[in-house]
């Protein structure tokens, strides 16, 4: 695995080097801090809402333990209003595209609303990375406006830089293929992994590398509801997330 995580940084580097800058500030932000919010990129999430509320109840929707949180994965794949919703935005390709991979692109969007069911642990479970290897990239959209007790999207600002993250695993007492970690784990780092509760406005956008750790706070009040767009620099998406698409 260490291996491995050394070999593709080089390569996400030299793919980062050929593409040019479309917005500085943003790419500057997300490439220092792990993520980056864009205020109001979605003009009607209400709209985007009215949509959602039709299919929660899709047989193959999956749900947590405590039934709080409920997800619809695949739904650009079945349902034609979201199809390319996130794609179709020239910014958010070139970021992609810079980031990741200008030559390799898979994707799927996930619906999922949040709600304050007791003993919810909030949205993805506990402290996590999404890729234990290299960059992840991921766009999280509010659909809901999220406050502090809404189920927010929490981060450790920081901890996506590779250097950073063979640190973390020292500090934590793991090893580098470590992806889910325990409060008392996350307790050992520096506090200068900053951690970043976001919040937002219904509409807010989030540009985010989920090899970072991150995860969703419990929610206490009202719902959250979100679209994620998740992407791989694979020609397909992996065959474990297929297999969970409505």
């Amino acid at each position: 695995i260490l291996m491995k995580f050394l070999l593709k940084e080089p390569v996400f580097v030299s793919n980062e080097m050929n593409q040019k800058y479309y917005d500085k500030l943003i790419y500057k932000d997300l490439k220092k801090n792990g993520f980056t919010v864009l205020r109001n990129f979605c003009k009607n999430p209400e709209d985007v809402v009215k949509v959602l509320n039709k299919h929660w109840n899709n047989k193959k929707a999956w749900q947590d333990d405590v039934k709080s949180d409920t997800r619809l994965f695949g739904i650009d794949h079945k349902i034609k209003y979201f199809e390319n919703f996130f794609l179709k935005n020239e910014t958010l390709v070139n970021i992609y595209k810079k980031y990741i991979s200008s030559s390799k692109i898979s994707s799927m969007i996930m619906a999922n609303r949040v709600l304050p069911k007791k003993n919810n642990i909030g949205s993805g479970g506990n402290w996590h990375r999404d890729d234990k290897d290299g960059r992840q990239l991921k766009f999280i959209l509010y659909l809901t406006d999220v406050k502090p007790n809404n189920g927010g999207f929490n981060y450790l600002r920081y901890t996506h830089k590779p250097l950073n993250r063979i640190l973390n695993c020292i500090q934590m007492g793991c090893g580098i293929n470590a992806w889910n970690f325990s409060q008392d784990q996350i307790n050992k780092l520096s506090p200068k992994y900053e951690f970043v509760d976001v919040t937002g406005k219904a509409g807010d956008l989030i540009i985010v590398d989920t090899s970072g750790i991150h995860k969703g706070s419990p929610i206490h009040k009202g719902s959250r509801i979100a679209l994620t767009q998740y992407l791989w620099d694979k020609n397909e998406i992996p065959e474990q997330v297929k297999s969970q698409m409505i």
